[in-house]
């Protein structure tokens, strides 16, 4: 599989997630986790938000990767994947 498709796939499962949370928010919220349902929402939001951006970076040749890459870890972007190495996948990706 494609890293473009492993990081669609990624971004669908997220939706589901944030789907399955929401459903269930109303539960959740009755026993004192209404914070957590939101900061759970927020993060796989914003990772499907990172996951795009790198998905719309590795069209460009590598040569243009290397600003949408240096303003993505300057914002720590790479924080939610595996940091550095996924930064050097990104530069060097086909």
């Amino acid at each position: 599989m494609s890293t473009e498709r492993r990081w669609l796939a990624e971004i669908d499962r997220n939706l589901s997630t944030i789907e399955r949370i929401k459903e269930r928010g109303s539960k959740l919220k009755k026993i004192g986790l209404s914070e957590d349902v939101n900061l759970a929402v927020n993060s796989l939001i914003q990772k499907n938000k990172l996951i795009e951006r790198r998905l719309s970076m590795i069209k460009y040749p590598r040569l243009i990767r290397i600003v949408p890459f240096a303003r993505l870890r300057a914002f720590d972007g790479y924080e939610q994947f595996s940091d550095w190495k996924s930064a050097i996948k990104d530069i060097f990706h086909p």
